[in-house]
């Protein structure tokens, strides 16, 4: 029995190198080693990666699909009203003009003018509030801001005013940027 198992652990093993190894000339979707493709696909130098789930490819591409969603689009394919510099700490406007808080508990943001949907159709602080209140859905990746956010309206089209039940600042920055 213990020659079979040693055998078998073998030949596992030489089958796992065998498949590692590979000619070098070109990957099984066509692209060559030089980063061009051949038989039609895309380059991998014009080929954006992202990460799914353990076991296989994204589920999908929607980030408020906390659980299965494609890691990494957020910035890349979803634009955020923030990023946030990491060297200084610091949130840097992108689609928000700007953003303050005007009170112990109320959050005023200003959008840029002239952002467009894909469609055309211009960025206005109700599609922020909208998109916000996704969060009061119990399945949404974060429904738990709702615990201390009491309120987001939009006051005119370009500013968005949030007011709190409980202001946590480091949490609210955090939530600009995602």
């Amino acid at each position: 029995m213990r020659i079979r198992a040693r055998w078998f652990t073998l030949l596992a093993v030489g089958g796992l190198i065998a498949t590692a190894c590979t000619s070098g000339g070109s990957s099984t979707n066509g692209d060559k080693s030089d980063g061009t493709s051949g038989g039609g696909a895309m380059a991998r130098n014009e080929t954006l990666y992202t990460t799914g789930t353990q076991w296989g490819p994204p589920a999908n591409y929607n980030p408020l699909h906390n659980w299965d969603h494609a890691t990494g689009t957020k910035g890349l394919a979803y634009e955020t009203l923030f990023h946030f510099d990491p060297n200084s700490g610091k949130l840097t406007p992108w689609l928000a003009e700007s953003g303050s808080w005007t009170g112990d508990k109320t959050y005023e943001l200003k959008l840029r003018s002239g952002i467009t949907w894909s469609d055309g159709k211009p960025m206005t602080a109700k599609d922020v509030v909208y998109s916000y209140e996704i969060g009061k859905i119990e399945a949404s990746s974060f429904h738990t801001l709702w615990g201390w956010l009491s309120k987001a309206e939009a006051v005119d089209d370009h500013t968005v005013r949030f007011t709190f039940k409980q202001a946590r600042y480091q949490e609210w920055d955090y939530t600009l940027y995602l």
